[in-house]
């Protein structure tokens, strides 16, 4: 009897028979199909509660290997190990009694005689059969998408395929600007590849924030390296020898030649199974299901990416997660019911903060507020706080989360603090462990501080032993600087900047100098003709205008330097690298300048060119100290620092090329 014939025999053997008086009933079958992170964490579920001594388990993957972290798939393209990422081993299902077929996909169910056909030919009979099917990758219709070289954003798989084309490769493109696109080009410009960001609305991050907030992180995106382009369509994608180019519906468009295209413009759920065995389908998509998780068939559930509830399909972790727990208890006799789920997320893409809370993108009143690269925005109808969203750091962003999920009042005076210093309330620091017990803390796993100060009464005193009692921390992991804080840890500091060392020692060198140029004497010229002629080049007119020129190359190179951070064109190398050049060559123009006066100030002119050149170095300097610092200074310190200091050398700069135009006129026509 060969697997197919014995699965099926056993199962009509199971249910024809009857137990002996006093002997445990035969145990139900449970079908799960698809091996993703729902999956994984229904078997958890079920397993910490007894679930196999009532379910015969077998779980249906069409993946070669068991559930993984999708939600951290950008660190394996940066090399962090497979085994790492793996949710847990195949011994783990082995010891609870389920049976994990690997490598295997499910392609047919018949709904009259519950049973589920794989690819590879067995016959699984079900009771209860459960679909996780999760999403696909939505590829837009676009010609030559089908061609070598270009790539979806989505498995194990896919990435390796990736990781062994970039090994070969200078340049890629990544199509969608939405938070998989931007992880994906993150990854690929940490393979050392040049990378456009192609995104189809008129600005990144469309689902989360407003066009101005886009434009932000645009900005901010592009200072990292990236090369972005909006509101742009790709309509072909054509092979030219190894290379592939993107063509844009705007003939206006210059195509975009790369050596690789990674598609990540979305996901879709996976329905088709569904569909083929008559399972009724929301519109858009997702197979529909009620509160109770059952599918238009009572004894077919579907959970995660792959269901719609309420006309909502959910592709984040967390709404995944709070349905499995939903279902374990159902199938185990109890009542819960899922209602729905908080889509408020706070993350990091490409290290900048996001969060949205809430109806952050409904029609009602707005207040924003802005500063220093920092977006804030709530949103209020009715007198009340129904959604936030931010980008950049947001200290209030926990409170903020409880007041949007409780709608709490904002009166007027809170509405015009906002607008003037991005805060609903009183600046305070309050500890994370006097937040209120319903406080989200970790908003991946919907864990609270309550939940958390019991874990903790439970004997969970590290960050480690609160992460595997709660799942707090273990998706995106931003809150562990809160658990470390509750658990008296120290919090893992973040590094200096790229660039950071070279910065902060330009400073110093540059503080030394302006400091010469106030204080110290102007040097003297030679005595005799047998000293050293030192001075030939403050006597010699050839040398004064040597010195001259040197000071104003070096003076505009660093001003070009400075374009930087403001030319959206201008994006190549790293911008903190690109910065400490920046300041050496100020060190350099220093330098330059006591060569060229002596340290003598003159008068009028002179007297105003060279105060102003001092104060713009000073200014500089400065300023390159707190950035060099600002890892170790509290964020809105820091944050403080630097707009004072940035913005008065960029006004102290300013006046330099009028006084140096007048200075030069009046050495060569006065």
């Amino acid at each position: 009897m060969d697997a197919a014939t014995e699965v099926l025999a056993a199962g009509h053997r199971n249910a024809a028979s009857r137990p002996s008086e006093g002997a445990a009933p035969p145990r139900e079958r449970l079908v799960i199909v698809g091996n993703g992170m729902a999956s994984y964490k229904l078997c958890e579920k079920l397993a910490a509660r007894q679930g196999m001594a009532r379910y015969e388990v077998v779980v249906v993957g069409e993946e070669p290997r068991p559930a993984y972290d999708r939600v951290h798939l950008t660190d394996f393209l940066a090399g962090r190990p497979e085994e790492e990422l793996c949710l847990q081993s195949r011994a783990w299902y082995s010891a609870n009694g389920i049976t994990l077929r690997t490598g295997d996909r499910v392609i047919a169910i018949d709904r009259e005689t519950r049973i589920a056909h794989t690819e590879s030919g067995r016959w699984l009979a079900y009771d209860k059969l459960v679909f996780a099917t999760g999403s696909r990758p939505f590829v837009p219709p676009v010609e030559g998408a089908d061609l070598s070289d270009v790539f979806v954003y989505r498995t194990i798989g896919d990435l390796n395929e990736i990781r062994t084309r970039a090994r070969n490769a200078t340049s890629a493109a990544v199509i969608g600007g939405g938070l998989l696109g931007l992880e994906a080009a993150r990854a690929l410009q940490g393979l050392g590849l040049e990378c456009h960001v192609v995104e189809f609305a008129p600005q990144l991050l469309p689902v989360q924030l407003d066009p101005r907030a886009g434009e932000l992180a645009r900005r901010q995106i592009e200072e990292m390296g990236l090369r972005v382009h909006v509101n742009v369509r790709v309509n072909r994608i054509a092979a030219d020898g190894r290379r592939r180019s993107l063509h844009f519906a705007d003939k206006d468009q210059e195509p975009i030649s790369v050596d690789l295209v990674v598609v990540a413009a979305g996901i879709r759920p996976r329905q088709e199974l569904a569909e083929s065995c008559e399972l009724a389908i929301a519109i858009p998509g997702g197979i529909q299901i009620n509160d109770r998780l059952e599918t238009s068939d009572p004894s077919i559930y579907a959970i995660g990416e792959c269901a719609n509830h309420r006309g909502v399909t959910y592709g984040l972790a967390a709404p995944a997660y709070q349905m499995a727990e939903v279902l374990v208890d159902r199938l185990l006799g109890g009542g819960a019911e899922f209602r729905g789920a908080d889509m408020s997320t706070r993350l990091k893409v490409l290290g900048l903060d996001v969060s949205v809370f809430g109806d952050y993108n409904q029609p009602a009143v707005t207040h924003c507020w802005e500063s220093d690269g920092v977006y804030r925005r709530i949103v209020v109808r009715d007198n009340r706080l129904v959604g936030a969203s931010a980008l950049g750091a947001w200290p209030e962003a926990g409170e903020v989360q409880d007041a949007v999920r409780v709608e709490r009042r904002v009166w007027t005076w809170q509405a015009r603090r906002f607008m003037r210093q991005g805060t609903l309330w009183p600046a305070r620091r309050q500890p994370v462990g006097q937040w209120p017990a319903a406080a989200t803390v970790c908003n991946c796993m919907n864990v609270s501080r309550g939940m958390l100060a019991a874990a903790q009464t439970a004997g969970c005193a590290t960050v480690e032993a609160m992460a595997a009692a709660t799942g707090a921390s273990t998706l995106c992991g931003t809150c562990k600087p809160l658990l470390a804080e509750l658990a008296g840890q120290p919090a893992a500091t973040t590094g200096p900047a790229r660039g950071a060392r070279g910065l902060a020692v330009a400073a110093g060198a540059a503080l030394l100098l302006v400091a010469a140029i106030f204080f110290a004497p102007s040097l003297p010229y030679a005595a005799s003709v047998q000293t050293f002629p030192y001075d030939v080049i403050w006597r010699n007119s050839v040398w004064k205008q040597v010195t001259g020129f040197s000071l104003l190359g070096l003076t505009g190179l660093g001003m070009l330097l400075s374009a930087r951070k403001r030319l959206r064109s201008f994006t190549r190398g790293d911008f903190g690298l690109w910065r400490a050049v920046h300041a050496l060559l100020g060190v350099g123009a220093l330098i330059v300048l006591v060569a060229h006066t002596g340290l003598r100030f003159g008068a009028n002119l002179n007297a105003a060119l060279m105060t102003v050149f001092a104060l713009a170095n000073l200014a500089g300097a400065a300023a390159g100290g707190v950035v060099s610092a600002d890892h170790r200074l509290a964020t809105t310190r820091a944050m403080a620092l630097r707009k004072c200091v940035v913005w008065g050398h960029v006004v102290l700069v300013w006046p330099l090329p009028a006084l140096v135009a007048f200075h030069i006129l009046s050495a060569y026509y006065f």
